[in-house]
C-alpha cells in the first residue's frame, strides 16, 4: 500500500497541526482550572434582573425579538431565560 502523502501531502499537515492545537488547548485548559478559572456559559439565577425583566415584558405581551432589544440580549436568551423560569417552577 503505498503512502497516502505522496498523494496528499497536505492531509498530514493537516493532521498533525490539529493534533498539535488539541494537546495546546487541552494543556491550557488544564492550567485555567488549576488557577481556579471555569469554561463554559455562565450559569444565571432566576432571582436576575434580566430573567425578571423577560418575565414582566413577556406578562405584557411583547415579542421575544422586541424583549431582546429592552432588555439588551439576543432573542435566543430570552427563549432560555423563558425556560429558566418555567423550569423553576416545576
Amino acid at each position: 500500500m503505498r503512502n497516502p502523502q505522496q498523494y496528499f501531502p497536505a492531509a498530514g499537515a493537516d493532521h498533525l497541526r490539529q493534533a498539535r492545537l488539541f494537546r495546546s488547548r487541552a494543556v491550557s485548559m488544564a492550567a485555567a482550572v488549576g488557577r481556579g478559572r471555569k469554561s463554559g456559559r455562565r450559569e444565571i439565577s432566576t432571582g436576575h434582573a434580566k430573567v425578571e425583566g423577560t418575565r414582566d415584558f413577556k406578562a405584557q405581551s411583547l415579542a421575544p425579538a422586541d424583549i431582546g432589544k429592552v432588555i439588551d440580549a439576543c432573542r435566543r436568551a430570552v427563549y432560555r431565560y423563558l425556560s429558566l423560569e418555567s423550569s423553576s417552577l416545576v
